[in-house]
């Protein structure tokens, strides 16, 4: 990251470590929407999955451009659009994932985790969270045998197979999210915290925050609500901070971005503006 990028971060960031309540300004509110999950591009487009399946894309404003309805209607586990071009789907009850163009459309049917070894550490089992990697492929975790693995989405088979039963307790875990970032991958695990690993799946260390449901970035900061606070952690110095909130709203999620901050209820996406 330049300098330049580095001081308009840093400014960015610190503004939020002074905001307070009465700063936030409410721009639009859309209640009705059953939300689960939330998601944001680098052009600040909003993407919100429905309890059907369904998934919404938003202008900065949030005003509603495009929709993407699926043909069988299921849960999406995931939903992350950093790539803004590709806007990766999946669904655990499915066991499926597909690739979304900016406009919500699909040229080709959802993908599944095909087996074509014996090897299971070669295979898929149980993705129980998947997401995009910069290079195209996907990181899985796989509850069958309880391992990151990196799955190369042209050759169908694990490249990267990383267990994780010396790192999390595999009769208490609950994870959550999965993201890369900057060349790390993070997970989190609503009992322990969000898990760091480097891009070869190496355990690197955590971050200990509790109750995650889910997380972004902004700059060098993780961002999360845990245990219903609002928390910037930056990821290489450790240093984190709490944000307030902009109502005494019960928030699920958050999304930020350098002058707005859209907050999530279970029903409810409010749109707020602040200054620098």
């Amino acid at each position: 990251m330049s300098i330049i990028s580095m001081t308009f971060f840093v400014s960015v960031l610190s503004s939020f470590y002074v905001l307070k309540k009465s700063e936030w300004k409410l721009i639009k509110s859309m209640p009705g929407i059953a939300i689960r999950k939330v998601s944001i591009d680098p052009y600040n487009n909003i993407f919100v999955a429905d309890d059907k399946g369904n998934l919404f894309k938003f202008d900065s404003l949030g005003n509603e451009t495009h929709r993407y309805s699926p043909s069988r209607k299921a849960d999406i586990t995931l939903v992350e659009a950093w790539r803004a071009m590709n806007i990766f789907i999946f669904s655990r009850e499915l066991q499926e994932y597909n690739i979304l163009d900016r406009f919500l459309t699909t040229s080709t049917p959802n993908f599944k985790f095909k087996d074509e070894t014996e090897d299971e550490e070669k295979n898929i089992g149980f993705a129980r969270l998947a997401t995009i990697a910069s290079d195209n492929n996907l990181w899985v975790f796989d509850d069958e045998n309880f391992s990151i693995k990196k799955y190369n989405t042209r050759l169908n088979e694990v490249m990267i197979h990383s267990p994780l039963d010396l790192i999390l307790d595999a009769q208490s875990y609950d994870l959550t999210h999965m993201r890369e970032y900057q060349n790390l991958l993070f997970i989190s695990d609503r009992n322990s915290g969000v898990l760091v690993f480097d891009n070869l799946g190496n355990y690197k260390n955590k971050i200990d925050f509790k109750n995650i449901d889910n997380f972004n970035f902004l700059g060098d900061q993780i961002y999360f609500i845990a245990d219903g606070k609002l928390i910037l952690h930056n990821i290489y110095t450790g240093i984190a901070k709490q944000i307030s909130f902009p109502s005494s709203k019960e928030y699920r999620s958050v999304l930020l971005t350098d002058n707005k901050g859209y907050f999530f209820t279970g029903t409810e996406m409010e749109v707020y503006s602040y200054k620098k």
